[in-house]
């Protein structure tokens, strides 16, 4: 299955964007987006409701990679831009893992650190 960044990629040349001009269109630095798209990140939840417009394509689609990639004609009120409930508890459940990943692997770092300054020269 494809990952965010590679259908945010793949979605960005066949509109013919690249990362200066999307960053524009959505009021960030260019190395944002190159953040993205290297895979190092992912916007903001009310950020993927505007890239998915700018895209023309759902905003599940480009989270999850849900078969269907038409924007939606009508959101459904009771859902936050256009996504389902259950996709933004998945989404917060990735974003979740993703924040634990990332500060077990800081802390590894800084174990791994500290062990090499007490280690005798």
């Amino acid at each position: 299955m494809e990952k965010f960044n590679e259908r945010l990629e793949a979605l960005m040349n066949e509109k013919k964007y690249n990362n200066s001009s999307l960053s524009r269109k959505l009021n960030k630095v260019p190395s944002t987006v190159k953040k993205w798209v290297d895979g190092d990140g992912m916007p903001e939840l009310p950020i993927f409701h505007e890239l998915a417009n700018l895209l023309g394509v759902k905003p599940s689609y480009l989270l999850f990679g849900d078969e269907e990639k038409e924007p939606l004609t009508l959101a459904d009120p009771n859902s936050a831009y256009g996504i389902s409930k259950e996709d933004l508890i998945e989404f917060y459940e990735w974003k979740a893992k993703e924040a634990t990943r990332k500060a077990e692997m800081l802390k590894q770092m800084e174990l791994d650190e500290d062990k090499v300054e007490s280690e005798p020269a």
